[in-house]
């Protein structure tokens, strides 16, 4: 009686390696995607916790310019600037260069002491600022 070897063949291999590069061409660039949504949500709470707490300054010492608050910080994909003078101010986030938000359809946020939200990519500001 003949026994057979048992395993896989070089055909079950290569279906399994096939169906695995699909799944993952389908499912990497949905998870950047997700990423750079996060990261969107991510900047803009860093931006409108950063002109709460000029608000609160200004309420406090009637002007933006005094330097009783730290300017707010970006994180690991954003770098934020904050221009003040004593009655407006302007945060501009900027994507970090070599960072995975660097090519983002978004580009640059920008907030106002007037609440007015902008970016200078070509994506429409409620899609970027998430309303």
């Amino acid at each position: 009686m003949r026994t057979r070897n048992q395993g896989f063949t070089l055909i079950e291999l290569m279906i399994v390696v096939a169906i695995i590069a699909i799944v993952a061409a389908i499912a990497y660039p949905n998870y950047i995607n997700h990423v750079k949504t996060t990261r969107r949500a991510e900047i803009v709470a860093l931006l409108t916790q950063g002109a709460q707490a000029l608000e609160r300054q200004y309420s406090q010492s009637g002007s933006y310019a005094t330097l009783t608050t730290a300017d707010p910080v970006g994180n690991a994909t954003y770098t934020v600037i904050a221009v003040r003078t004593a009655t407006t101010f302007t945060l501009t986030a900027t994507p970090v260069a070599s960072g995975i938000m660097a090519n983002d359809t978004c580009g640059n946020f920008v907030l106002t002491n007037t609440g007015a939200r902008s970016n200078t990519g070509s994506t429409a500001v409620a899609t970027c600022w998430g309303r």
